[in-house]
């Protein structure tokens, strides 16, 4: 039986109980059971809110021990981000700084040519950061 069943089973023999008292007429014991019934019900919500803000905290916890699983595993190497090992899921890099550092968000790189000055660059699609290429690796 689970956790939450429990309450309903309870909700149920209450149920029985009130239809019990009703069918006695007996007025004082139909309000007791009405506000035992009411006290289950309100222990069942109160127990449902619960597990949800659980689900929600471990949900949470998982996601830090990802992002800290994932920070273990890139470096910076300038103004990029690179991981240091094949990760799985992700390829090398490079990786816009500014957005991870900011949002923690891996967003790739990729050249743009910067005309005025003649060189290639690394761009990002989202922050539009900008970054000379010759500052950091490009392989891995």
């Amino acid at each position: 039986m689970g956790k939450l069943d429990a309450f309903k089973t309870a909700l149920d023999a209450v149920r029985v109980m009130q239809d019990m008292a009703t069918a006695a007429h007996n007025v004082e014991l139909n309000k007791t059971v009405a506000d035992a019934y009411g006290a289950v019900a309100s222990a069942y919500a109160e127990a449902i809110e619960l597990r949800e803000e659980n689900l929600s905290l471990k949900r949470e916890l998982e996601s830090a021990k990802d992002r800290r699983a994932l920070r273990e595993h890139i470096k910076r190497d300038r103004d990029v981000y690179y991981f240091d090992t094949l990760t799985a899921g992700y390829h090398v890099g490079p990786f816009c700084a500014q957005c991870f550092d900011d949002n923690e968000k891996l967003i790739t790189l990729r050249f743009s040519h910067e005309k005025e000055r003649g060189s290639l660059q690394w761009y990002c699609g989202v922050c539009n950061k900008t970054s000379d290429s010759s500052n950091a690796r490009t392989t891995k």
